[in-house]
């Protein structure tokens, strides 16, 4: 028979493992409830703006010295890039200035970009700048491109003023742009606690791994929620463990994070200035990478429908791609902001020129076929990378 002692100790061990069990499980409990009531404080508060006019200014380290940025610690920002966004309710319009790069090595105009999306569509034209417009004919497209797309968030694929004035939680561009309760779900392991000295305020923490596989699995996402701004994110930080950093090797933190909010009234707060961070919490170094400016227009009043009347210059070529793969068609665009043309082969495109726009084509037919499958296959090559990104989105 086992001593009287024995016994005991072996009860207290098995009644301390159930009591720590049962600790974690109301832990575990209390958390899952915290983070159900964030996630719909924060949607409430989200679903009290429904229209707005703002403009975006993007101040950054110079490019080439983002590598180096522990090197470059009192470089001044510059403004890369600009946005005027526009939305009232499903219809949305992002104009896009970029000021680093504004022609390509030919010369042509480059790093603009109109979008105009609603419900059912999306549209976009790249490099067309209206107040000083490209020579463009059928055959001749210069740099200016234009597609017609469904509106799936999961297609977005470019930098928006969402992700940067943290109005939709996004860390890449390959990821899409959803609410607050989706981009969570993505995530294995998650967890909310308030913030220590901030009553009200909460912290989200995701780990494991997200269900798209965009993100690392030894990455961390931790998101602030403010009380006092009707549960808006104030910080967003994505946290590598193990970041390599020439012969280093040591925890990275890339944070954004808003300085201040404008009180819109009504319980509706808009993000006024943003910092964006690179911390090395063990090496003790920070460094400001870029800041976010917003100027705020109107907030829940009537916007003009002119502001998003998004046209098309004539003789675009057009890649249509609304209705799934093998279905992408290839559009020349007409005077009345309407398809001039379904194109299906380079001969079609002759028929469209003015007798001017003939004439300045090389009198060899040589050359004239290589401008024309010049500009076939830049069509073809903007197919192929939406057919190949919708592969790998279903990979």
């Amino acid at each position: 028979m086992a001593p009287v002692g024995y016994l005991w100790r072996r009860a207290s061990y098995c009644l301390g493992a159930v009591l720590v069990v049962l600790m974690e499980s109301v832990s575990a409990g209390a958390s899952d409830a915290l983070l159900e009531r964030a996630l719909a404080a924060h949607e409430s508060g989200s679903q009290a703006l429904h229209s707005f006019r703002a403009s975006v200014a993007c101040y950054r380290m110079p490019l080439r010295e983002v590598g180096l940025a522990f090197y470059h610690k009192d470089k001044s920002l510059i403004e890369v890039c600009r946005f005027d966004w526009v939305r009232d309710g499903d219809c949305e319009r992002i104009k896009y200035k970029n000021y680093e790069t504004t022609s390509d090595e030919r010369g042509r105009p480059s790093g603009i970009c109109d979008i105009f999306q609603d419900n059912q569509v999306r549209k976009v034209l790249d490099n067309w700048d209206w107040a000083n417009p490209q020579n463009i004919d059928p055959v001749n497209q210069g740099s200016a491109r234009g597609t017609i797309e469904s509106p799936n968030p999961s297609r977005f694929g470019r930098i928006d003023p969402g992700m940067l004035t943290l109005q939709i939680p996004r860390f890449q561009i390959n990821e899409p742009r959803a609410t607050l309760a989706e981009y969570v779900s993505r995530f294995k392991t998650k967890s909310a606690e308030i913030i220590a000295g901030t009553p009200g305020n909460i912290r989200i923490r995701l780990a494991g791994g997200d269900s798209l596989n965009i993100l690392g699995v030894d990455n961390v996402i931790e998101i602030d929620l403010s009380e006092p701004h009707g549960y808006q994110i104030t910080r967003m930080a994505k946290i590598i463990p193990q970041n390599h950093f020439e012969t280093r090797v040591f925890p990275l933190e890339f944070s954004h994070e808003v300085i201040s909010f404008r009180d819109c009234g009504q319980g509706v707060y808009f993000p006024e200035q943003i910092v964006q961070k690179m911390i090395a919490p063990d090496q003790n170094e920070s460094v400001t990478l870029g800041e976010i400016k917003v100027t705020l227009g109107s907030v829940n009043q009537a916007i003009d429908e002119r502001e998003f009347d998004f046209r098309f210059p004539q003789d675009l070529q057009v890649v249509e791609d609304l209705y799934g793969e093998g279905k992408h068609k290839l559009l020349l665009w007409g005077d009345n902001n309407q398809p001039r043309a379904h194109i299906t082969n380079g001969q079609q495109l002759l028929e469209y020129l003015t007798p001017a726009q003939r004439s300045d084509i090389p009198p060899a037919s040589n050359g004239r076929w290589w401008m024309i499958a010049l500009n076939l296959i830049v069509a073809i090559g903007v197919i192929a990378v939406l057919t190949r990104s919708r592969w790998q989105r279903r990979k």
